[in-house]
Protein backbone atom coordinates (compact mmCIF):
# COMPACT_ATOMS: atom_id res chain seq x y z
CA UNK A 1 0.00 0.00 0.00
CA UNK A 2 1.40 3.40 -1.10
CA UNK A 3 1.56 6.13 1.32
CA UNK A 4 -1.15 8.18 -0.54
CA UNK A 5 -3.46 4.79 0.50
CA UNK A 6 -2.13 4.68 4.20
CA UNK A 7 -3.16 8.60 4.45
CA UNK A 8 -6.28 8.14 2.81
CA UNK A 9 -7.07 5.28 5.16
CA UNK A 10 -6.43 7.37 7.98
CA UNK A 11 -7.88 10.17 7.09
CA UNK A 12 -10.96 8.00 6.73
CA UNK A 13 -10.69 6.54 10.01
CA UNK A 14 -10.44 9.91 11.37
CA UNK A 15 -13.63 10.93 9.97
CA UNK A 16 -15.55 7.70 10.88
CA UNK A 17 -14.12 8.50 14.42
CA UNK A 18 -15.73 12.29 14.50
CA UNK A 19 -18.98 10.85 13.24
CA UNK A 20 -19.39 8.25 15.56
CA UNK A 21 -18.72 10.71 18.34
CA UNK A 22 -21.60 13.05 16.90
CA UNK A 23 -18.77 15.94 15.76
CA UNK A 24 -20.79 15.64 11.87
CA UNK A 25 -21.39 19.40 11.52
CA UNK A 26 -18.96 22.26 10.80
CA UNK A 27 -20.15 25.51 11.50
CA UNK A 28 -16.97 27.52 11.15
CA UNK A 29 -12.84 28.01 10.67
CA UNK A 30 -12.14 28.33 14.37
CA UNK A 31 -13.54 26.67 17.47
CA UNK A 32 -15.53 29.01 19.22
CA UNK A 33 -15.85 29.07 23.28
CA UNK A 34 -19.78 30.28 24.04
CA UNK A 35 -19.09 29.49 27.64
CA UNK A 36 -16.94 32.07 27.77
CA UNK A 37 -18.10 34.34 25.62
CA UNK A 38 -21.51 34.42 27.96
CA UNK A 39 -19.18 34.75 31.05
CA UNK A 40 -17.33 37.47 29.10
CA UNK A 41 -20.68 39.25 28.68
CA UNK A 42 -22.33 38.95 32.17
CA UNK A 43 -19.13 39.83 34.08
CA UNK A 44 -19.69 43.41 35.20
CA UNK A 45 -16.35 45.21 33.82
CA UNK A 46 -13.96 46.01 37.08
CA UNK A 47 -13.37 49.56 37.70
CA UNK A 48 -10.55 51.07 39.41
CA UNK A 49 -10.79 52.26 43.35
CA UNK A 50 -11.62 55.96 43.80
CA UNK A 51 -9.23 57.73 45.70
CA UNK A 52 -9.84 57.89 49.46
CA UNK A 53 -8.93 61.78 50.45
CA UNK A 54 -9.33 60.76 54.05
CA UNK A 55 -5.61 58.95 53.72
CA UNK A 56 -2.75 61.26 53.17
CA UNK A 57 -0.23 60.84 50.60
CA UNK A 58 1.65 57.97 51.93
CA UNK A 59 0.17 56.57 54.57
CA UNK A 60 -0.13 52.83 54.76
CA UNK A 61 -3.69 51.54 53.59
CA UNK A 62 -6.43 50.84 56.01
CA UNK A 63 -6.18 47.61 58.23
CA UNK A 64 -9.46 46.36 57.37
CA UNK A 65 -9.90 47.55 53.69
CA UNK A 66 -13.73 47.05 52.68
CA UNK A 67 -14.63 43.90 50.41
CA UNK A 68 -14.48 44.82 46.52
CA UNK A 69 -17.74 42.92 44.91
CA UNK A 70 -16.87 39.76 42.97
CA UNK A 71 -18.35 39.51 39.56
CA UNK A 72 -21.75 37.44 38.89
CA UNK A 73 -21.15 34.01 37.86
CA UNK A 74 -22.92 33.19 34.55
CA UNK A 75 -25.30 30.73 34.30
CA UNK A 76 -24.05 27.70 33.53
CA UNK A 77 -24.78 25.73 29.76
CA UNK A 78 -26.21 29.58 28.63
CA UNK A 79 -25.71 31.55 25.16
CA UNK A 80 -25.73 35.00 24.14
CA UNK A 81 -29.50 35.74 23.46
CA UNK A 82 -31.09 32.53 24.37
CA UNK A 83 -34.14 32.04 26.22
CA UNK A 84 -34.21 31.19 29.58
CA UNK A 85 -37.37 30.10 31.54
CA UNK A 86 -35.61 27.59 34.45
CA UNK A 87 -32.51 28.47 36.32
CA UNK A 88 -29.22 25.65 35.96
CA UNK A 89 -30.67 22.78 37.71
CA UNK A 90 -29.16 20.60 40.07
CA UNK A 91 -30.54 17.29 40.16
CA UNK A 92 -32.55 15.08 38.07
CA UNK A 93 -35.38 15.56 40.14
CA UNK A 94 -35.38 18.51 39.49
CA UNK A 95 -35.28 18.42 35.94
CA UNK A 96 -38.07 16.60 35.98
CA UNK A 97 -40.45 18.20 37.90
CA UNK A 98 -39.76 21.52 36.55
CA UNK A 99 -40.46 19.46 33.28
CA UNK A 100 -44.02 18.71 34.12
CA UNK A 101 -44.88 22.18 35.37
CA UNK A 102 -43.86 23.65 32.08
CA UNK A 103 -45.46 21.11 30.32
CA UNK A 104 -48.81 21.45 31.94
CA UNK A 105 -48.60 25.11 32.17
CA UNK A 106 -48.82 25.53 28.21
CA UNK A 107 -52.05 25.63 27.03
CA UNK A 108 -51.62 25.73 23.86
CA UNK A 109 -48.91 24.36 21.15
CA UNK A 110 -46.90 27.04 20.73
CA UNK A 111 -46.94 27.85 23.97
CA UNK A 112 -45.58 24.17 24.84
CA UNK A 113 -42.76 24.95 22.44
CA UNK A 114 -41.99 28.10 24.04
CA UNK A 115 -41.41 26.45 27.30
CA UNK A 116 -39.68 23.64 25.65
CA UNK A 117 -37.22 26.26 23.71
CA UNK A 118 -36.44 27.83 27.47
CA UNK A 119 -36.20 24.56 29.41
CA UNK A 120 -32.48 23.90 30.39
CA UNK A 121 -33.34 20.45 32.12
CA UNK A 122 -32.06 18.15 29.50
CA UNK A 123 -28.03 17.98 28.68
CA UNK A 124 -28.93 17.44 24.92
CA UNK A 125 -29.85 20.83 24.17
CA UNK A 126 -26.42 21.90 25.05
CA UNK A 127 -24.46 19.68 22.35
CA UNK A 128 -27.82 19.69 19.23
CA UNK A 129 -27.83 22.55 16.74
CA UNK A 130 -31.71 22.75 16.88
CA UNK A 131 -34.77 22.35 18.64
CA UNK A 132 -36.90 19.51 17.04
CA UNK A 133 -40.21 20.20 18.21
CA UNK A 134 -43.55 18.85 15.72
CA UNK A 135 -43.92 18.58 12.10
CA UNK A 136 -47.29 17.86 10.01
CA UNK A 137 -50.90 18.53 10.90
CA UNK A 138 -51.67 19.65 14.48
CA UNK A 139 -55.33 18.63 13.41
CA UNK A 140 -54.75 15.06 12.03
CA UNK A 141 -56.48 12.11 13.52
CA UNK A 142 -52.85 10.58 13.34
CA UNK A 143 -49.64 11.00 16.04
CA UNK A 144 -47.09 9.47 15.26
CA UNK A 145 -43.89 10.04 17.90
CA UNK A 146 -40.26 8.66 17.24
CA UNK A 147 -37.29 8.20 19.25
CA UNK A 148 -35.16 11.14 18.58
CA UNK A 149 -33.75 13.34 16.42
CA UNK A 150 -30.91 12.36 13.71
CA UNK A 151 -28.23 14.40 12.16
CA UNK A 152 -30.99 15.52 8.87
CA UNK A 153 -33.61 16.52 11.67
CA UNK A 154 -31.31 18.27 13.74
CA UNK A 155 -29.83 20.30 11.07
CA UNK A 156 -33.56 21.24 9.97
CA UNK A 157 -35.36 21.52 13.12
CA UNK A 158 -38.10 18.97 12.14
CA UNK A 159 -38.59 15.74 12.96
CA UNK A 160 -38.49 12.78 10.31
CA UNK A 161 -37.12 14.47 7.59
CA UNK A 162 -33.87 11.90 6.69
CA UNK A 163 -33.86 8.79 5.44
CA UNK A 164 -36.37 7.55 8.50
CA UNK A 165 -38.53 10.24 7.07
CA UNK A 166 -38.74 8.80 3.15
CA UNK A 167 -39.70 5.01 4.85
CA UNK A 168 -42.44 7.00 7.21
CA UNK A 169 -43.95 8.89 4.06
CA UNK A 170 -43.85 5.47 2.86
CA UNK A 171 -45.58 4.17 5.23
CA UNK A 172 -48.13 6.77 5.25
CA UNK A 173 -48.46 6.71 1.37
CA UNK A 174 -49.22 2.73 2.05
CA UNK A 175 -52.39 3.47 4.11
CA UNK A 176 -53.24 6.37 1.67
CA UNK A 177 -52.45 9.27 4.16
CA UNK A 178 -49.37 11.62 3.94
CA UNK A 179 -47.75 14.55 6.45
CA UNK A 180 -50.69 16.98 5.86
CA UNK A 181 -53.06 14.31 7.38
CA UNK A 182 -50.40 12.94 10.55
CA UNK A 183 -49.06 15.06 13.65
CA UNK A 184 -45.18 13.96 13.70
CA UNK A 185 -43.16 14.19 17.17
CA UNK A 186 -40.43 12.66 18.80
CA UNK A 187 -39.93 11.08 22.47
CA UNK A 188 -36.64 13.38 22.34
CA UNK A 189 -36.69 16.44 21.27
CA UNK A 190 -32.84 16.88 20.94
CA UNK A 191 -30.37 14.99 19.39
CA UNK A 192 -28.18 12.44 21.38
CA UNK A 193 -24.56 12.98 19.86
CA UNK A 194 -23.55 10.43 17.42
CA UNK A 195 -26.93 8.94 17.37
CA UNK A 196 -26.71 7.17 20.40
CA UNK A 197 -29.46 5.42 22.75
CA UNK A 198 -31.06 8.43 24.72
CA UNK A 199 -30.45 7.96 28.19
CA UNK A 200 -33.69 6.81 30.86
CA UNK A 201 -32.92 10.55 32.71
CA UNK A 202 -32.73 12.29 29.27
CA UNK A 203 -36.32 10.29 28.04
CA UNK A 204 -38.07 11.12 31.51
CA UNK A 205 -36.97 15.06 31.42
CA UNK A 206 -38.25 14.81 27.92
CA UNK A 207 -41.62 12.98 28.25
CA UNK A 208 -43.64 15.69 29.80
CA UNK A 209 -43.52 17.98 26.40
CA UNK A 210 -44.98 14.66 24.61
CA UNK A 211 -47.76 13.34 27.04
CA UNK A 212 -48.92 17.28 26.96
CA UNK A 213 -48.64 16.94 23.32
CA UNK A 214 -51.08 13.90 23.16
CA UNK A 215 -53.37 16.51 25.67
CA UNK A 216 -53.54 19.07 23.35
CA UNK A 217 -53.97 17.46 19.82
CA UNK A 218 -56.23 14.58 21.04
CA UNK A 219 -55.21 11.88 18.24
CA UNK A 220 -57.56 9.38 17.84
Amino acid sequence: MSNSDQDRQQALAQLKWLIEAGADEVVGEAALDRYALSQAMEAPAARPAAPDPSQERGSPPPANPPPTASPRAPKQGSLPGAPTLLSPLTSDAEAISAARQLAQSAQTLAELKAALAGFDGCPLKATAMNLCFADGNPEAKLMVVGEAPGADEDRQGKPFVGRAGKLLDRMLGAIGLDRDQAYITNLLFWRPPGNRTPTATEIASCLPFVERQIELIKPE
